[in-house]
């Protein structure tokens, strides 16, 4: 044992002890869904390089339509073109999504587009919170105004905050069991496999001090850091997301771990399903679209997704930081999982973008330099402490 470093002193007891909580709310920022029906530039740009010219919207399935054929072609910008009223185009969406996929197949990015031009406007409909008319006048709205259909929609009067937000629950709900594959929770989610034994109980009062003195103050965001590999960061964060979600509060985990992700095995979930780095190498372009909702009631989680080879930089981009500031939106509470301090700097990272943080340290086994050190790159990375755990599980 090095001399300047001194292991963490054992606590009388069993469990996990949890340290006081401070600082200010942390900001909201404001988020947008996907916006106007008409295809994106880049991919109709894209389409056009593809196929010789502009993506033919109409609905030529009656008459023989090939996707392929040159003689399918319309110049969009024509004074000649057909006009057709709403119900019609809102008819050819699968037209359109049909011959995206085939012109930009092996270069595309995955957006979501196979499930509707824009699915969270086809929600909003299908709850009848809009009107087919209410839609036209919201798209020519945003168009004239720069802003996105969701934005639009809440400007003109036509759906409230609540309503956008069930319709952004029931979309990602529906998105998430698309065709999942999930194996049982893990024994080691103590909280599901083992509720009343001493494990779960500790879990239960560091949810308590959590509840109370940070959620409750208005805050939306924490990560669970750890200084060194093996003091149990992973399996913490779990039980707590767990333990949150069994009280009706609307947690989400976030497998932010991209170099030894442990969660989708926790959770039972695909290791090389979509998830984080899909969104942040851009395979799909908003981070609501990688939520595997409804693994426990009120808990979903986004797993690390395939493997990447550049987290830090990944991590260290701006799109990361926009994505978490949509998830805090949406949810009571999102929880991040990190790698170790001392393998890399994507903890100081995630850190500051979930603006609060809670350290764990293992009993007789973590050593006080190992922690002084974390805690000096944390403030100096304006990460606020909230509290520490010292475990011995």
């Amino acid at each position: 044992m090095s001399e300047n470093k001194t292991p963490l002193d054992g606590v009388a007891g069993e469990g996990v002890s949890g340290g006081g909580v401070v600082g200010v709310d942390a900001a909201e920022d404001v988020s947008s869904a996907k916006g106007p029906l008409w295809l994106p530039p880049e991919q109709r740009d894209a389409i056009a390089a593809a196929i010789g010219g502009a993506p033919d919207v109409h609905d030529r399935s009656d008459s023989g339509f090939d996707a392929s054929a040159e003689d399918n072609v319309v110049d969009t910008h024509s004074p000649d073109v057909d006009v057709y009223d709403a119900a019609e185009v809102e008819e050819t969406a699968d037209v359109t999504v049909e011959v995206t996929a085939v012109s930009l197949a092996g270069g595309a990015v995955e957006d979501g587009s196979g499930y509707g031009d824009d699915p969270l406007r086809d929600t909003l409909l299908q709850l009848g919170y809009l009107t087919e008319e209410q839609v036209a006048r919201v798209r020519a709205h945003g168009a004239s105004r720069d802003l996105e259909f969701d934005q639009a929609a809440l400007e003109l009067g036509y759906i409230t905050p609540d309503d956008l937000d069930r319709a952004r629950e029931v979309f990602i709900t529906s998105l998430a069991q698309r065709n999942i594959a999930r194996r049982p929770i893990s024994d080691e989610v103590v909280v599901v496999s083992d509720p009343r034994g001493v494990r779960a109980e500790a879990i239960r009062l560091l949810r308590t001090q959590v509840i109370a003195q940070h959620i409750k103050a208005g805050r939306r965001g924490l990560a669970v850091v750890s200084p060194v590999p093996g003091v149990g960061c992973s399996n913490l964060v779990a039980n707590l997301a767990a333990a949150l979600s069994q009280v009706g509060i609307k947690t989400l985990l976030v497998d932010a771990n991209l170099r030894d992700p442990r969660q989708h095995e926790l959770f039972g979930l695909d290791r090389d399903a979509p998830g984080l780095s899909s969104y942040l190498t851009m395979q799909v372009n908003r981070p609501e679209r990688v939520v595997q909702a409804n693994i426990l009631p009120s808990l979903a989680v986004i797993t690390a997704g395939p493997a990447v080879s550049r987290p830090q930089e990944l991590l260290s981009a701006r799109r990361f930081r926009d994505g978490v500031n949509m998830l805090l939106r949406e949810y009571d509470l999102v929880l991040f999982d990190t790698p170790p301090a001392n393998t890399s700097a994507d903890v100081l990272t995630i850190g500051s973008a979930a603006s609060y943080v809670i350290m764990v340290a293992r009993r007789d086994q973590s050593f006080f330099k190992d922690v002084s050190t974390l805690v000096e790159q944390l403030q100096s990375s304006r990460c606020q402490l909230i509290g520490s755990v010292l475990n011995e599980f």
